[in-house]
This record gives structure tokens, sequence and C-alpha cells, in this order.
């Protein structure tokens, strides 16, 4: 938060952020019950890649075009950022991740699959300086603004909308 240029205390936003993403993956638990998944994910996705575009946009006007003060713009950026994570894309990850599998190796599956995501959160984490000691902050939220606009594409054409189908329906017409 301080590369961001927020005005705001920077170790009070992730107490904020953190409240807010609590709240929202209590609200996204309402949501699929009802939502498209399919479209809960890309749009949530592509509001993540816009987030990130705006946060680099805002980063490469302060540093090389106005030396201007963003205030709280930042904060509420990465707001947006965690609340579109945690609202569509994790949630819909989790769900999607635990009909993807048969039943005799689901739980094997679904840890596989959460220890892969893990390990690849590890490996953002771990790049991050890396990457942005070799460019900038606002090359990496470019970088990080179009994964998420590719991942809101995929995620449009590939993820199937299962909603009011029980597992063992899901599990029948995955065989055939």
């Amino acid at each position: 938060f301080k590369d961001s240029g927020l005005t705001l205390d920077p170790r009070l936003a992730p107490v904020i952020i953190g409240s807010v993403r609590v709240f929202t993956s209590c609200c996204s638990s309402a949501a699929l019950k009802r939502a498209n998944r399919r479209y809960m994910f890309a749009s949530c996705s592509l509001m993540l890649g816009l987030c990130c575009a705006a946060m680099a946009a805002f980063s490469h006007w302060r540093d090389t075009l106005l030396p201007i003060h963003l205030g709280i713009m930042p904060l509420v950026i990465a707001i947006l950022m965690f609340v579109a994570h945690a609202f569509g894309i994790n949630a819909v990850m989790h769900l999607i991740t635990a009909e993807m599998f048969p039943g005799r190796v689901r739980s094997l599956g679904s840890s596989l699959t959460l220890t892969i995501a893990i390990l690849g959160n590890a490996l953002n984490s771990s790049l991050y300086p890396i990457v942005q000691g070799a460019t900038s902050f606002s090359c990496v939220f470019a970088i990080y603004s179009g994964a998420s606009i590719f991942m809101a594409v995929l995620a449009a054409l590939v993820i199937p909308d299962h909603r009011g189908l029980s597992l063992v329906r899901i599990e029948r017409e995955g065989q055939q």
C-alpha cells in the first residue's frame, strides 16, 4: 500500500480489506445458490482485471506524468479487487472443484487442486518483488490485469452451469 500512493495509514488498509473480504465471502455463498457460475466468475475476473489496470494506470500517472496524491483511491481499488476475488472467483473455483471429480476421488482431487493453487499463490508472492524490481509497480499490475482479463474470457467459454443439479447428476452427465 505504500507503493500504491495511499495517503491513509498503510497499516489500517489490511484490516479494512480483511473485514470486507469476510463479509463478501458470506454474501457469495447466498449468491451461488441462484447465480450463473460462469457469469459470476467471468464478471468478477473482468472486474479484477479492470481494477488491476486502474491501479497500474494511477501508479504510472503518479510516477511519470503528474505528481498527484491519490488519497484513498488505491484502497478503494484494492477493496474492489478483493471483493471480486472473494465473491466470484474463489467461491466459484472451490465449488467447481468439488463438482469436477467423481465421488470416489473427490476428496483427493479437491485436496490436490487446493495444494496446487496454494503453491501457485506462493510462487506468485515470491515472484512479485522480483518482477517489480525488474520492471515497476505499474508494470506488475498491468501483467495481472492482462492475466485476469484472459481468465475472464477463458471462464466465459469453459465453466459449465450446474445450478440445481445434484452431484450424482453432474457426475452422470460428465460420464456421457
